[in-house]
């Protein structure tokens, strides 16, 4: 099971690699319409979680680390995914890349 969700993570930050890679490098630093139109759509929350399952992490992992219950990270993906429009979280990560949403290291919740 657990090799599973890593081979799951490590498929989602693939999947998002590769849409950061397609985007333009403006759009990639926030300097786009892209950026711009995504704006505020998520939650600081929501995109750093998304960041972090982007590189790699489940959302157990997650919630170890913040101490906090996983059904809290799970609501928060999935509001995420309902707010992206997206089928399912690899979606959601992918969209969210697109759009400039993810957040680097530094600025992660």
């Amino acid at each position: 099971m657990q090799i599973e969700r890593r081979r799951t993570a490590q498929y989602l930050a693939d999947a998002a690699f590769d849409a950061r890679r397609s985007l333009p490098a403006s759009s990639l630093a926030g300097a786009s319409g892209a950026a711009e139109t995504g704006e505020g759509m998520l939650s600081d929350i929501e995109a750093g979680y998304l960041s972090r399952i982007a590189r790699g992490q489940t959302a157990e992992d997650i919630a170890a680390e913040d101490k906090i219950s996983v059904q809290v990270v799970q609501d928060a993906l999935s509001a995420a995914e309902t707010k992206l429009g997206a089928m399912n979280l690899m979606d959601a990560v992918t969209k969210a890349a697109r759009l400039g949403l993810l957040k680097d290291d530094s600025s992660l919740p």
